[in-house]
């Protein structure tokens, strides 16, 4: 029988299952700090065109409306770079664990 405890959300936390992965909570605060980055990385499409209409759009700004669409084009890659990581991660833990 597998010892297991009841956490504060009433679900069961299996020793078993945090001892099978091999560093297994650093591999998942691992993963769930690239998820964290990556929802705050998400917002950077609505933050963009936030600052068209409110700022590039009244002023007429063209070297603004370039900053930002540099600025936009680093942050979707930072974002794609880190899905990529994330996702590997993800993977070659599933099969250690499998």
């Amino acid at each position: 029988m597998s010892a297991a405890r009841q956490t504060s959300f009433g679900l069961a936390r299996s020793m078993e299952l945090m001892n099978a992965l091999p560093g297994g909570r650093r591999v998942l605060m691992t993963i769930l700090g690239m998820s964290a980055m990556l929802n705050v990385l998400l917002l950077s499409g609505s933050i963009f065109m936030l600052m068209v209409y409110d700022e590039v759009l009244p002023a007429h700004s063209v070297p603004s409306l370039i900053g930002l669409v540099v600025m936009l084009v680093i942050a979707f890659g930072f974002q794609a770079a880190l899905e990529h990581l994330r996702h590997r991660v993800a993977h070659a833990s599933a099969e250690i664990f499998d």
